[in-house]
């Protein structure tokens, strides 16, 4: 039972990559059929337009008629082989990728999950960029650990990364401290000189990466070689379609009552599809584990005090949103000053 506080409420929180933009099938228009309709992202945009889980835009079909003939260029292009015991890889042209920025809700993480899912190759990776740094920085330290000082561990981590992923997409490109800003410099070189095809979203255009950040200038060639390697693409479309999901569906139930409480209960079970709840499960990464005091088929279900309140960082959150599409997160008191930082 829930303990009942009537000035504060129960939360329900859709991952971002429910950024569905789920609309009326009225709203589709013939501009979607002038689109080609060969395969690829652009005939899974018209499907999805068609279906009514997405607005037809105009700025998200240029986007996507873009990633269509990235697509295709990947289907005839045959990357350098990386093999073991070679220093440098055979240097071909590998298609341009593309670096997709604008505010946020407005699709970039859509369109670019259409394009990987396209994707008939099986060597393609989709990451988080804040995760997959947490990773380079793991293998980093790693490498210092089980080889010589002196032994230079990025050109080996880069061969690796590009020998498991020809094709990366990154979600959330993002530039914030010097140590990434360093490893970055290098690192995306040395997987470009691998024939790397880099798509991905970002709220950033490159030149404004690290801005202001220490030693920035010594990391300007990486934000010349990502313009050199993507194209910049813009898709402001000036439509939060994030805050439409929200607004057609309820999801902050106050005060705490019974009531609230099976509100709650019916959310739960309903974004679970009435799945078995696993109590009390456990999430291991980075030599950590986090529990989950209720979870199923990717609904996970927090008090307030348990996921907020406790010691829990950047990765946690982010490792959460990797495996759970929904929190529900109930009894969240009134704040005062002194939440902030729980807030």
């Amino acid at each position: 039972m829930l303990r009942q506080i009537s000035a504060c409420r129960h939360s329900v929180f859709l991952r971002a990559s429910t950024r569905g933009f789920h609309a009326a099938s009225s709203l589709l228009t013939h501009t979607v059929d002038a689109l080609d309709t060969n395969g690829g992202p652009v005939r899974e945009y018209k499907r999805m337009v068609q279906d009514g889980r997405l607005i037809d835009d105009a700025f998200q079909r240029s986007i996507v008629s873009k990633l269509d003939r990235l697509y295709q260029d990947l289907l005839v292009f045959t990357p350098p082989p990386l093999l073991f015991g070679t220093k440098d890889p055979e240097r071909v042209t590998a298609p341009r990728g593309l670096y997709i920025y604008g505010d946020v809700g407005t699709g970039k993480t859509t369109t670019m999950d259409m394009f990987y899912t396209s994707i008939p190759t099986t060597s393609k990776r989709r990451v988080h960029f804040h995760s997959f740094m947490l990773e380079v920085h793991a293998r980093i330290n790693h490498f210092r650990r089980t080889h010589h000082a002196h032994e230079d561990p990025v050109p080996t981590i880069a061969r690796e990364l590009a020998r498991a992923s020809r094709v990366v997409c990154f979600d959330e490109f993002q530039v914030t401290d010097i140590a990434d800003a360093m490893v970055l410099r290098r690192l995306l070189h040395e997987m470009f000189v691998c024939g790397v095809v880099m798509v991905t979203t970002s709220n950033r255009h490159p030149d404004a990466l690290y801005a202001n950040g220490i030693q920035r200038e010594s990391f300007m060639p990486c934000i010349d070689e990502l313009k050199l390697k993507c194209e910049c693409v813009s898709l402001d479309s000036g439509t939060d379609y994030r805050k439409l999901v929200r607004e057609s569906a309820r999801v902050f139930f106050a005060p705490i009552t019974q009531n609230t409480n099976d509100a709650l209960m019916a959310v739960f079970a309903r974004a679970s599809q009435n799945a078995q709840v696993q109590v009390n499960g456990e999430l291991r990464f980075l030599g950590r584990s986090l529990r989950v005091p209720r979870s199923a088929r990717g609904v996970a279900w927090f008090e307030f005090s348990d996921l907020c309140t406790q010691a829990h960082g950047s990765a946690d959150y982010i490792e959460l949103a990797r495996h759970f599409h929904t929190l529900v997160l109930s009894n969240v008191p009134v704040m005062h000053m002194d939440d902030r930082n729980a807030a």
